[in-house]
Formats: C-alpha cells, structure tokens, sequence
C-alpha cells in the first residue's frame, strides 16, 4: 500500500505543478490523476489482487506516468505567447449551419449501428446462434471475433473486402458529430448534442461491447469540456441564437437521473446477459473488477512469464516493433499486401483473483502494448509524446486556435484510458477522426461571406431574442 500511496502523492504533486504552471483544469497530467489515482489505491490493498503486483508492475507504471508528465511540461513550454500569437477568431458559426454539419454526422453513425449489426451476423453463426452469444462470460463470442478477423487479413481486399471496409471507415466519421454535439451543447440544443450517445449504446448493446460506449462518452465529456467557454455574444438577428432560458431544478434533476440511469443499463444490461451462469461477476462488481483488471492482467503477464522482466526490456529481440500499439494501422497494411505482421487485436486471457474471485482478464493496462513493441525505450517515448500533444494543443486551444479541440481530446481520452487499454492508439480510425474533425472544425470557423450571412440574418430578425445570444469561437 506504501508504494501506490507514494505515486498517487507524485502524481498529485505534479499537478499543482502543472496548475502553478498555467495549465487550465483539463489537463494531460489532471487526467491522468483522475483514472491511475483510484486504480493505484484499490489494488495496492493487502490482498485484494492475486498474483501479487511486483516491482516490475511497479517499476512499469512510474516510468510510463512519469514520461506522460514530463512530456506535458514539454509540451506546455514549448508553444508560448511569444512564439505562437494568440489570435482572436471570433468566427461567427450560425447554429443552424451547425446543425446541419451535425445531422450529417448523425446520418453516419446511424449507418455505422446498422454496419455493426450486420459484421455481428457471421459472429453470431461462427458460435452457434444468439442463445452462444450469452455463454462463457463472451469468450467464445470475443474468440470467433478473433477468427473471423484472423480470416478478414488472410483475404486481404478480395471479395468484396475492400468496399466493406470503405464503407466502415466512412460510416466511422460520424464520430464528428460527438464534437459538433459539443459545440452544439452550449447553444443550448442539448437533445441534438446526445443523440450521437445514444446511437453509440445501440452499438454497444447490438456488439455487447461496452468500451465503444464509454470511449464515446469520454472523448463527448473531453470536447465538452474543452469547448467550454470558446463562445462569443452574437448580435440580435444574425442567426446565432442559443436555446436560452434556465430549465427548473426539478427538470434538470430528472434529465441527469434519466441519463445516468441509460448509461448504466447500457454498460450493465449486456454484461448482465453475458456472464449469468458463469463465475464472472455482474452488476456493480463487475465494474469494480473491471477498474483493476488492466493493472492485474498486467502483473499476470509479468508472472507468468508472456513479458520479459523489466531489466530485460532493453533487449531488441523481444520486441514487436508497433504491432501492438498500432495494430489497426499494421492490419491495414498487411491487407494491403505489405510484408508485416498483422499484430493481435486482443490480448491472450489470464486469470487472476480480485478480492478472492477468480476474474479472466485479456487486458494489461495500455503501457503494456509500448513495452512489448519496443521495451523500456517505447514505455518513455510513446507517453511522452502523447502526454506532450495533449498539453500543446490545450494550449494552442486557449491561443484560439480551437479546431485543434478534436486532437487534444483524443489525447487525453488516450492518456486516461491507459489504466486499462491502449484504445485510441490500436484503432487507426481515431487517428483518421482527429484529421478530419479538425479539419471540419476549422472548415466551420472560417468567416462566411456577407452574402451568406444577409440572407440568415434577415430571416431571424423578426423573431429576434432580447436575451443573451451566443456563438461558437473558433
């Protein structure tokens, strides 16, 4: 309990660096105190996890954090008033071109629900039926997922592979909309602004997968968050009216409830369905398993032999050169006829005891995927840089240039989702989202042409609101 006390107490530490620094709030090194603090100090309980975590779990975490922090600070110093200017651009995005952009996005992602529905039909013929689907705690269902995939890179884009995974990448763009529902959000269009969360709990529950839902919510919460406080007063009739007026108390205790309680089924319900009958937990316990899970799997890995021991990481022979943290980026170039290898999309299980209970895990926390592809030297390199491009675009976020808020977002999602998997890395589509909803939110902040805005600002002039209006600042 000594040592996980001592690196939550390092990890507070450099925060209040970071704040005295100048860091706003959402920050890299907050984050990264928001997921790793709790995880810390529940399984460095006495007994709580079995194998015991070890000095080369240990060792493993503080070089990881330590090199996210530090790349933070670097980051942060690095763009300056100085060197890169502050600018006021204060573009004026009529919300009904924003809802409009956002619709769109909506339209995709209701294609993506469907596209994942269908890409579960031959894992659900592979196991046996539905009635499969719901057996084993999902192992064989996560085991015939791997199969097929296995299949999907052996075909490479023949057969028709080229157009579906055309067709998956494209739907994946609606993804936008969880940052048009940011901006929206503040405008008050709050119903607009989740639709695209509730579209992805359709997901989770049609693929009983529950990380596609909290990821989302985490990178809707990040952009929201981010996005706060970037609007500008828009003048009476020029189309830029919010959704104005404060809700009751009553209504928007309803409105939370009613949330929370959604977002609880969806992460709960399939779980439920999937692990009744096996020795895996449910309900609230699953998630505090779920919570340590990735720091036990990780000292599973170290104890039973599948790492090397720390002190052997700087020995290139074991490594996997990125297969592992971007195994979606190396699954498309094998497919595509390069001579690499695919990487696996999913751990191998192992299973360790949490709180007495044997709990199957095939997750080792996400700074397991940089020691296996390139030992201690990716352990420091690769957080390094993600904590650095967090903090730069923060801060370039609050120089103006807040097209920027999709790439910080996925950073620090990626930063605080380390404590149990190395998501956004492994998917090469958030990387393909970052570019284009920057470039979507920069395409949005330009200032439209008098033309362009007359027409709008006309057409509202009569039903002009005497309240405070306000306007997106990008």
């Amino acid at each position: 309990m000594i040592v996980p006390a001592l690196i939550c107490a390092a990890l507070i530490t450099l925060l209040l660096l970071a704040r005295r620094a100048g860091m706003p709030p959402v920050n890299p090194i907050a984050v990264l105190c928001l997921s790793w603090i709790p995880v810390l100090l529940i399984s460095g309980l006495p007994g709580l996890i079995f194998p015991v975590l070890d000095t080369n779990t240990y060792l493993t975490i503080v070089i990881g954090l330590g090199a996210a922090c530090s790349g933070s600070f670097v980051g942060w110093a690095l763009v300056r008033s100085s060197t890169v200017p502050k600018i006021e651009s204060t573009v004026h995005v009529s919300t009904r071109a924003l809802v409009r952009w956002h619709m769109a996005g909506v339209a995709l992602l209701a294609i993506y629900v469907l596209y994942q529905g269908l890409l579960m039909l031959p894992v659900v013929e592979r196991i046996g039926g539905f009635g499969a689907l719901l057996s084993d705690g999902g192992r064989g269902f996560r085991a015939a997922q791997a199969a097929i995939r296995a299949d999907t890179l052996g075909d490479g884009f023949a057969n028709g592979g080229l157009l579906v995974a055309v067709l998956g990448y494209v739907a994946y763009l609606g993804y936008v909309s969880l940052f048009t529902g940011a901006l929206l959000w503040w405008r008050g269009r709050r119903v607009l602004a989740t639709i695209p969360l509730v579209l992805l709990g359709a997901v989770t529950l049609i693929t009983f997968q529950r990380t596609s839902f909290v990821i989302g919510v985490l990178i809707a919460v990040t952009a929201l968050a981010l996005s706060r406080g970037r609007s500008a007063a828009g003048k009476p009739g020029s189309g830029l009216a919010s959704r104005s007026g404060r809700k009751p108390l009553a209504f928007r205790i309803a409105a939370a409830s009613t949330a929370v309680a959604a977002a609880a089924a969806i992460v709960l319900v399939p779980l439920q369905l999937r692990n009744a009958g096996t020795t895996n937990s449910t309900g609230l316990r699953s998630l505090f398993e779920y919570l340590v899970s990735g720091v036990a799997g990780l000292q599973a890995r170290f104890t039973y032999g599948a790492n090397p021991e720390l002190a052997q990481s700087l020995d290139s022979s074991n490594f996997d050169l990125g297969t592992n943290s971007f195994s979606g980026l190396f699954g498309i170039l094998s497919r595509l006829g390069f001579p690499v290898d695919a990487g696996a999309h999913s751990l191998e299980y192992y299973t360790v005891s949490i709180a007495g209970r044997p709990f199957a895990t095939n997750v080792a926390t996400g700074l397991n995927d940089y020691l296996m592809d390139f030992g201690i030297l990716g352990l420091v390199a690769i957080p390094f840089l993600l904590g650095g491009v967090a903090a730069a675009s923060v801060r370039l976020i609050g120089y103006g240039r807040t097209w920027l808020i999709p790439i910080a977002s996925l950073a620090l999602v990626a930063l605080f989702w380390s404590f149990l998997v190395n998501t956004i890395l492994k998917d090469v589509r958030y990387a393909m989202l970052a570019v284009v909803a920057s470039c979507l939110l920069a395409f949005l902040g330009r200032k439209p042409s008098l033309e362009a805005a007359e027409p709008e600002a006309a057409a509202h002039e009569e039903h002009a609101d005497p309240v405070q209006h306000s306007a997106v600042r990008l």
